[in-house]
């Protein structure tokens, strides 16, 4: 199988370019087709502009009638699942009904913000396989031993916690958030760590905060704060508070939450931050989206 990455050009088995007309219309041209061959497709679909060369993909592979797969690094429109208002469209049917009707024999994806993204993708019957944050950092989680994983709310504990119950030994809590769903802002916030004891022996504890994606970060600021607040009235130090997510989409995020967490962790999904010059954010590549057993 060769693959066809949209999202590292220097990483396709299959060159292409990528051509930009007057009035904006983008065409993308593969160097070559095999058709004894199969493929991989990567990609991000960041934008309207990346599922449009996505479409002209399907539509060569299509037409060369060769056995292709999906694997998805970002999906946008995920935050998009359900109707807010009878006046706004529901984002995410729109681009998986497109996506779901390509010829590609099997569909996989990092870590989608909303489970709907997966039954929405179904080809032949089956949902899309899906690689999430815990099982793509399953080992730095395991290898920092953490004392007490916190989901920053009730969503991420209801994905994470029973897999962290498979990979981890560590206590996990969640926190509570209450948004405004008119303006989207918090208003309230809080973790529930009254349970939480502490380790026997020990007077600081290393913590990490899961979830699936950053975009401007005030969840995990208000998030630190309530940890913090919380173990000292316990009487328990920090000794390590880092951050996990699977997508990281504004730079400024991270720059917000730099100086707050001891270590950022992250994939170079959305976009590649290696080079914005964050000393503690660490960005591990995703090649492809291999699903782990």
């Amino acid at each position: 199988m060769k693959n066809i990455n949209l999202a590292h050009s220097e990483n396709s088995d299959i060159s292409y370019r990528i051509n930009t007309y007057p009035d904006g219309e983008i065409k993308v041209e593969l160097s070559e087709i095999d058709h004894k061959e199969s493929y991989k497709v990567i990609t991000r679909v960041n934008n309207a502009g990346d599922l449009f060369l996505l479409m002209q993909i399907n539509d060569v592979l299509t037409r060369n009638e060769v056995e292709w797969e999906l694997d998805i690094l970002y999906l946008f429109t995920g935050r998009n699942d359900r109707i807010m208002s009878y006046t706004a469209p529901l984002n995410l049917k729109i681009v998986t009904d497109i996506i779901r009707n390509f010829s590609c024999c099997g569909i996989s994806i990092l870590e989608p913000h909303s489970y709907a993204t997966l039954s929405r993708l179904q080809v032949g019957g089956r949902a899309a396989g899906r690689l999430s944050v815990v099982q793509f950092f399953r080992d730095l989680l395991f290898r920092n031993n953490y004392d007490l994983i916190v989901f920053p709310d009730e969503g991420a504990y209801k994905k994470y916690q029973g897999e962290c119950a498979v990979y981890l030994n560590a206590t996990t809590s969640h926190g509570i958030k209450y948004r405004d769903v008119l303006n989207g802002e918090i208003y309230k916030y809080s973790v529930d760590i009254q349970g939480y004891n502490g380790i026997k022996n020990k007077d600081s504890i290393k913590v990490c905060v899961i979830d699936d994606l950053c975009d401007g970060g005030r969840t995990f600021e208000l998030c630190a704060e309530a940890i913090t607040e919380g173990l000292n009235k316990k009487g328990l130090a920090i000794e390590l508070l880092d951050l996990c997510i699977a997508h990281a989409i504004q730079e400024a995020g991270l720059r917000k939450l730099s100086p707050i967490y001891s270590n950022i962790y992250t994939t170079d999904s959305f976009r590649d931050y290696s080079d914005c010059g964050i000393s503690n954010l660490h960005i591990v590549s995703i090649g492809e989206v291999r699903i782990n057993d």
